[in-house]
């Protein structure tokens, strides 16, 4: 410590010290503002924002989730009893109930007095939740909405076009269903998979099926190719492996010699990753997390040359989600 002699005392008063102390002191609090002004201006991104809005469509749409789950255990438990019965007849409704009742409309049961009472249960009370669930969701997507108009400003005035033009889609996407009546909001979401999209097919195999896709079978320019899928509630689901397939289009033009990866595209995680496809060859790439309920993949290509997926139907590429041991 310093002496606080006299002499001391006249050089700490000094002007031209107290000057530049003075200078310092406001130098560390410009850095200091700087730095908090950094961390409190830090925006969201694309990515973040859908996690949240998915997080929150998760929440909204938990009731109908439920209430599938729900009738899978029931008519899980409803088959080994009729099966346990020696019922044939009645048994194979019961399976068909429950490998189809997702994503397709099944008839009234013939033969099981159970079956047929449990649908009526399950319809009458989805056809409730439904209801709710689509005045529920509306304010979600209003400001899901709002979220990516601010995003897409920001990105549009920083610079970022093509983030911006990412952003746009996805708002086109929010308005058009806002301009619905929202009454297959929850198919276009990937909430439920009551009925088929009258205007296009999907692919669909024993343990998934497609319920959306972007129009895109190019991946080229930064544009992803999505699809998102449901897996179907069948009692033999067994294996802790997920494998997706693909092929490129046979055409000239389709083939990529580029690293073609397969992105969660909530979270942005890598899930598999190739390296180059040729046209008309398929691809089988196991993914690096276990099977779930439902998952919206993107396909994207890194460099100047563009995949181009071959066709399930117009708009649609034929890709699958399998499950292995």
């Amino acid at each position: 410590m310093l002496n606080s002699t006299p002499a001391m005392k006249r050089f700490l008063r000094h002007p031209i010290l107290l000057a530049f102390a003075a200078w310092l002191s406001v130098l560390f609090m410009a850095a200091g503002a700087f730095s908090q002004e950094a961390v409190s201006t830090k925006q969201p991104s694309l990515d973040s924002v859908r996690l949240d809005f998915h997080a929150e469509l998760r929440e909204t749409a938990k009731p109908l989730t439920e209430l599938q789950d729900q009738y899978a255990d029931r008519l899980s438990e409803l088959q080994k009893k009729v099966g346990e019965a020696g019922d044939l007849d009645a048994a194979l409704e019961v399976k068909t109930e429950l490998e189809s009742f997702r994503s397709t409309l099944t008839p009234e049961p013939k033969v099981s007095v159970e079956l047929r009472q449990s649908q009526k249960i399950y319809r009458d009370t989805l056809s409730r939740r439904r209801g709710e669930f689509q005045r529920n969701v509306k304010p979600v997507l209003s400001g899901y909405r709002g979220q990516l108009a601010e995003l897409e400003g920001r990105l549009t005035s920083d610079g970022s076009l093509e983030e911006a033009v990412k952003v746009r889609d996805e708002r086109a996407r929010i308005e058009g269903l806002l301009a619905t009546d929202l009454a297959r909001a929850e198919v276009d979401l990937g909430v439920l998979d009551e009925s088929n999209d009258p205007a296009k097919e999907f692919p669909k195999n024993q343990y998934y099926r497609m319920t959306y896709s972007n129009d895109k079978l190019g991946s080229e320019k930064g544009y992803k190719i999505i699809c998102r899928f449901v897996k179907l509630p069948l009692n033999d689901f067994a294996g802790d492996k997920l494998k997706i397939t693909f092929a490129a289009n046979n055409a000239k033009d389709c083939e990529t010699s580029n690293e073609v990866f397969v992105l969660n595209e909530a979270t942005g995680d890598e899930l598999a990753k190739v390296k180059g496809v040729r046209r008309g060859e398929e691809k089988q790439l196991i993914l690096a997390i276990p099977p779930v309920a439902s998952l919206e993949l993107a396909i994207v290509v890194r460099g100047e040359d563009a995949l181009h997926l071959k066709p399930f139907s117009n708009g649609v590429p034929d890709v699958y989600l399998s499950i292995e041991k």
